[in-house]
């Protein structure tokens, strides 16, 4: 897939392989980004499934003597988006080429971070650790991480310090379930672990989406104890008996969300609004209860005393009208030039009950780029001017030129 613009504009192309064999992989893959007749090739993503690990040197290597990309970018995934098809179940490779003229392509990589005591410097650590010039012109960080061993926790918060207004976005490798078994692609390096990415600077417009999948039930509350990521106290009450309470008072309906998917918390970011409606909450999952002491762990390790929380449920329903809805934005913006997409391993149809449904979404959306995605352990997109890592999300990042308002 393909787009025809004019030469000095930022151009972007697809393709898919379900080839196995590495050589016919990589010929197939090549012969479709050439047929698309790009001026040049900054920047080349790759998503990967398990299948293709063993074979991806081989598959990279066609890639980087055919198409020659300034830079190269990939990962292995439990799933691969091509367009509007989202591929949960069978081996597959998809590549996007960019040509960005006019925009800066800087690769990274990271892993272990040796921080500073003063975190007033991490961003500055960062810039050391990654390599790259910031010079107040950054658009956009995509980020790939292996899960197992990527310390996101301090590493985004700096990273978002370092480029200033510019998103962030990206994934979590879900292609193996143990350590070492995932594989990041930097132009001529494979990685089992750490983080790898690019920092896009200068003449290239990026809008974001960002959908979690989920409804807010009940009412807002209070964190008035907490210890560390241990609730102890909702709004002055045992954290488990107000639950239970709000629980009760539900609909049957939610009552039976609640009880076949359970409940996830959301996190207010910006406690300075009066209302709090979808995209004002980082979503999280409940980790564990101790029933004696009524007591719930929330697997966020930022949740403290004072913030505001409410609980929300998976309902494929609002998800899909909570996507489409937030899109209204990007279709304001007219038809993008390219897009990736990350979706968590949760969504698809382990969310709704027919296929591709967030990919259709995007797309009808964006006006049917050339658009390549990643199923993921964990997203990364902005919420409230941060960086974050989610789950239960979408996130869409759209490609425009620089002169698209």
């Amino acid at each position: 897939m393909s787009q025809e613009a004019d030469p000095n504009s930022i151009r972007f192309a697809t393709a898919i392989t379900r080839e196995i064999d590495p050589i016919d992989a990589g010929h197939e893959l090549v012969a479709q980004i050439l047929d698309a007749g790009l001026p040049s090739v900054s920047l080349l993503t790759l998503f990967f499934t398990a299948n293709h690990v063993a074979a991806i040197d081989e598959i990279r290597a066609h890639l980087l003597e055919d198409l020659r990309p300034g830079v190269l970018l990939g990962m292995s995934a439990s799933g691969v988006i091509f367009g509007r098809e989202e591929i949960e179940d069978d081996p597959a490779v998809v590549v996007q080429a960019a040509s960005l003229p006019g925009c800066r392509v800087q690769p990274f990589q990271f892993g272990q971070i040796d921080w500073d005591d003063d975190e007033d410097d991490d961003h500055l650590v960062l810039a050391d650790e990654l390599g790259v010039e910031v010079d107040g012109d950054e658009r956009l960080v995509i980020a790939l991480a292996d899960p197992f061993s990527t310390p996101l926790v301090k590493t985004l918060p700096a990273l978002k310090r370092l480029v200033g207004d510019a998103s962030v976005v990206g994934g979590l490798s879900s292609g193996a379930r143990q350590p070492r078994r995932n594989r990041l692609l930097l132009n001529d390096r494979i990685l089992n672990e750490g983080a790898a990415g690019v920092l896009l600077s200068g003449a290239i417009d990026t809008k974001h989406t960002v959908t979690q999948g989920c409804r807010a039930v009940g009412r807002p509350y209070v964190i008035t104890k907490s210890k560390r990521h241990i609730v102890q106290e909702l709004g002055g009450q045992n954290a488990l008996a107000a639950i239970k309470g709000m629980v009760g008072d539900l609909e049957p309906s939610d009552q039976q969300l609640v009880e076949g998917h359970g409940l996830l918390i959301g996190r207010v970011v910006n406690e300075y609004k009066d209302r709090f409606g979808p995209g004002d909450f980082v979503i999280r999952g409940l980790v564990g209860v101790d029933q004696d002491e009524g007591y719930v762990a929330v697997g966020d390790p930022q949740v403290t005393v004072g913030q505001t929380v409410q609980f929300h449920v998976r309902d494929q329903q609002a998800a899909r009208g909570d996507f489409d809805l937030l899109l209204e934005a990007q279709r304001v913006h007219g038809p993008a030039a390219g897009a990736l997409l990350f979706t968590c391993n949760g969504r698809g149809t382990n969310l709704y009950d027919e296929p591709n449904i967030d990919a259709t979404l995007a797309m009808n959306a964006l006006g049917d780029p050339p658009m390549i995605g990643a199923v993921c352990a964990g997203e990364i997109g902005p919420i409230g001017g941060r960086a974050l890592v989610h789950g239960h999300t979408a996130v869409l990042s759209a490609f425009r030129g620089p002169d698209c308002g």
